[in-house]
């Protein structure tokens, strides 16, 4: 339960750093920047619920934003959060407790 309301929260913090309609990849490159910042917080409860493979990707994916972002390529740049999103929402997933599990 703390893991999948730490990595929704995380989320939420990547969308608001880098909104959908962003355009500028100067302000993609800060956004990404304080993702990393964020994530570095975060780091530590991830270590010890989530594999190191699924926090290697996170750490991936937030260095594909950053440079694609600071080469100027805008869609790369929005495909590689677009691919943190979704690798945070399969974490998130696998985090839950399911009762299918059980039975």
């Amino acid at each position: 339960l703390y893991t999948d309301k730490k990595l929704e929260e995380f989320s939420q913090k990547i969308e608001r750093s880098i909104p959908k309609e962003s355009s500028d990849t100067v302000n993609i490159h800060k956004g990404a920047l304080q993702i990393e910042k964020e994530y570095d917080s975060l780091k530590k409860c991830l270590i010890l619920f989530i594999p190191d493979s699924g926090v290697n990707e996170i750490e991936e994916h937030i260095e594909d934003i950053k440079s694609a972002s600071a080469s100027g390529e805008l869609v790369d740049a929005m495909m590689s959060k677009s691919r943190l999103i979704l690798h945070i929402q399969q974490l998130r997933r696998l985090s839950k407790f399911s009762t299918e599990v059980i039975f």
